[in-house]
Parts: structure tokens; C-alpha cells; sequence
């Protein structure tokens, strides 16, 4: 090695150590164990450059898994004071592991269910889970358990964060006792919860529940006067998708899982009485400037219909792209539809009928007036 590209090293390792605060002797140590592991792996050329990188990748490495523990060990919970307006519902994972299995069984048979390993020989659905929270299933491939259930649920709201700013943000629960009790969370009512701040930004929050007996994750409803529709009119001033470029915020957001859209318009018609195979409601909203320009919103069964044809709403959900078959049945890409995480009617026209919601088995009160 030419004395250049020596020197070139020398600098590299010491820039390692300073960044890291280790010794040199530790880096050098490093890069000579490195040097020789890529020899006896037949490494022959640029072999001090890559040693070089090895070191540099492996401190890396080791700061981002001291970040990550750092991360796991604060759970410190705070109470989290805001109002409530949007619920993806329940995720039931075993549930979903027993519907799949189902339906495979019904379109395909018995027998390729089985070579699918989604069931034994006796029929009993198997646990498919290969992995329970990053880690090894030891269950993988074993008889579920009839009676598991495996719930989360994601709820929507605006918060007050750190900064006393009020934020749209994120709560999730992999409890499933929490999971069923927040089915009784009440909507754009003031409230606050015990929650752990997993994530804050300028304009977002993400929380997630807390289990613990003295900071179990409960929303209890609070006597303040807030302002709501100022606090939504404020905070979505410029964030509101106009209802003709909905297509377009798909296309250009369809690869975020977190994506969220903002829109406000007229209910033009409401299928209240053909609800889907899965309990969803479809609504079309019209712009109200322009009655030629009308997205679909799907509403899921939990979230409660109080208003008609005519209302004027704030919709708060996530971008669909459907699928539909064409004159010669092949199945392509259909309208973008909205599915509806939260409703907030500023202008409604009432119902003569009761909301389409259906409440779990709770086993616990989520909210406390």
C-alpha cells in the first residue's frame, strides 16, 4: 500500500473514533480484525477500503440498536388531552388467520387447504404467524386456539401536543381488552387518555396505548369549551384535497401506509339501506361549487351515519384505488374511493333511523363521562 492511501486510512479511523468517542486503538483494533476476515473470504481487491467501511457499518450499527433500545425502554406515559374523530375499527388478527383459511377452503378444498398448510388433517385451522412481534411463533404451524383472539385498533384525533399546538395524530392499541372498550369512545366530544408518545412533528402525533393498571389507556371525557370546528378549520386551512383532485393525491401518496386525507363537500346521496357484504356504506360527496365533481366515500360499520342527503361534512379517511371489470369482464382499475376513518357533519340534515354501528363484547368501559 502506497503511503497516500495509508495516510487516507489513518484519517478515516480517527474521524471513526472522534464520531464514536472510542479510543483509536478500539478502531484500529477493528480494522485489522476486518482485514483479516475479508482475506480469508478471498476478498483480494480494494480490501483496506472495504475494511474501512466494515468498521464504519458495524459502530453504525451499534448506535441505531443503542437508539432502539433507548426507544423501548422510555414508555413513560402522559396524559394526552384533545377530542376524538376518526376509528379504523377492530383488527382481529386470528379472526382474519380463520376467514382466510375459509375462504380458501370453499374456493379451493379441503385437501389444497391442507398442501396450503393452512389446516391439518383433522381441519383444525393452523397459526400461521410466523412471527408475534418481530419475534419466532413458537405455535407456528400448530393448531389455533379456537377462542384466541389477537385485536388492535387505530383511532384518530387532534391533540395538543408538547408545544401546546393542536395536532392530527394517532392512537393504537394491541390490547385487546382496550381494543373492544374504545368502541364506547365518544367523537368530537373533549377528552383526554393516558397514552405513550411514540412520535411528534410539527403538524402530527402518534401514541400508543398504555396497559398498566394505574395508566390503563381509558379516554375520559372533560369539561372544557373547545372550539371544535375552529380547532379542524384551523389546523386542515391548508391541507383540504379539493374533491376533484382526489384521483390525484392517490397517485402521488399511494405508496404511504400513514397516508391521510382531508375533504369537505355536500352528501348528494347516501346508500343507508344497500349496505355492502362487509356492513360499508357508500355516500357520494358532491362539491358544493360544482355538482359535476363527486367522490365516493365508504363508510365502515363502526362509524356512526347522524345525518342525510343534503348534510355538508368534513371527511377525514385514507384513498382506495378500486377495481371494476370492463365490457369484456377483465378486471381494471376503477374511480378512487375514500374510505372514511371519521365524519364531521358541520351542516347536517337528520336521520329518521338509528346509526348503522354494532358494538363488540366489551369487556371493559373505554370512556368515562
Amino acid at each position: 500500500m502506497v503511503k497516500k492511501e495509508l495516510d487516507m486510512i489513518t484519517v478515516q479511523l480517527k474521524g471513526i473514533a472522534k464520531r464514536n468517542s472510542v479510543p483509536l486503538e478500539e478502531v484500529q483494533t477493528k480494522y485489522k480484525e476486518k482485514l483479516e476476515e475479508l482475506a480469508k473470504q478471498g476478498q483480494k481487491v480494494n480490501l483496506e477500503r472495504i475494511a474501512v467501511s466494515a468498521v464504519m457499518n458495524e459502530y453504525r450499527k451499534q448506535k441505531n440498536y443503542q437508539n432502539r433500545q433507548f426507544t423501548r425502554v422510555k414508555k413513560d406515559v402522559t396524559t394526552i388531552h384533545g377530542f376524538m374523530v376518526g376509528d379504523r375499527g377492530i383488527w382481529d388478527k386470528a379472526e382474519n388467520i380463520r376467514r382466510v383459511a375459509k375462504r380458501y377452503i370453499d374456493k379451493h378444498g379441503f385437501e389444497a387447504a391442507k398442501e396450503a398448510q393452512l389446516i391439518d388433517g383433522d381441519g383444525n385451522i393452523l397459526d400461521t404467524r410466523q412471527k408475534i412481534y418481530g419475534r419466532e411463533n413458537p405455535k407456528y404451524l400448530e393448531p389455533l386456539d379456537p377462542n384466541l383472539h389477537v385485536k388492535e385498533r387505530t383511532m384518530y384525533g387532534f391533540f395538543l401536543g408538547t408545544d401546546n399546538k393542536w395536532k392530527y395524530g394517532s392512537i393504537q392499541t394491541n390490547d385487546n381488552r382496550l381494543a373492544s372498550g374504545w368502541s364506547k369512545v365518544k367523537f368530537y366530544v373533549p377528552c383526554s387518555v393516558p397514552a405513550i408518545m411514540k412520535e411528534e412533528t410539527d403538524i402530527d402525533i402518534k401514541l400508543s396505548s398504555s396497559s398498566a393498571v394505574d395508566t390503563l389507556s381509558i379516554f375520559k371525557a372533560e369539561k372544557e369549551d373547545i372550539d371544535i370546528k375552529a380547532v379542524i378549520d384551523e389546523y386542515c386551512k391548508d391541507k383540504w384535497t379539493e374533491i376533484s383532485k382526489v384521483e390525484e393525491f392517490h397517485i402521488k401518496y399511494k405508496d404511504a401506509w400513514d397516508r391521510h386525507i382531508f375533504v369537505k363537500g355536500v352528501v348528494a346521496w347516501i346508500g343507508i339501506d344497500r349496505p355492502t357484504a362487509i356492513g360499508t356504506i357508500k355516500m357520494g360527496l358532491m362539491n358544493p361549487q360544482n355538482e359535476d365533481e363527486l367522490v365516493i366515500v365508504e363508510i365502515p360499520e363502526h362509524i356512526p351515519i347522524d345525518f342525510s342527503e343534503l348534510s355538508e361534512l368534513y371527511v377525514f379517511g385514507t384513498t382506495r384505488q378500486t377495481k371494476v371489470y370492463d365490457d369484456e369482464r377483465k378486471l381494471v382499475e376503477g374511480p378512487v374511493n375514500i374510505l372514511a376513518t371519521g365524519i364531521f357533519p358541520t351542516i347536517p340534515t337528520p336521520r329518521t333511523s338509528g346509526t348503522n354501528n354494532k358494538q363488540d363484547d366489551v369487556q371493559i368501559e373505554g370512556w368515562i363521562d
